[in-house]
């Protein structure tokens, strides 16, 4: 089944809003925020964990650590 230029550009759309949550969590304050992404990580690793999809899931989370 091939994708329509609709579906295309959701799934882009969706690809670099996870994109820029990833970017935003990495280039946080490593001093407040090391252990949380520390954490992230090893959860990645032990392919335990799901990257937040969007922006404001990345910004919830760093509120309220």
């Amino acid at each position: 089944m091939k994708p329509t230029h609709e579906q295309l550009k959701e799934a882009l759309g969706h690809a670099e809003e996870e994109h820029h949550a990833i970017l935003f969590l990495h280039k946080s304050d490593k001093q407040r925020y090391g252990k949380l992404i520390e954490e992230m990580e090893n959860d990645v690793l032990k392919k335990k964990y799901h990257f937040l999809k969007t922006m404001g899931d990345m910004c919830h989370v760093l509120a309220g650590w």
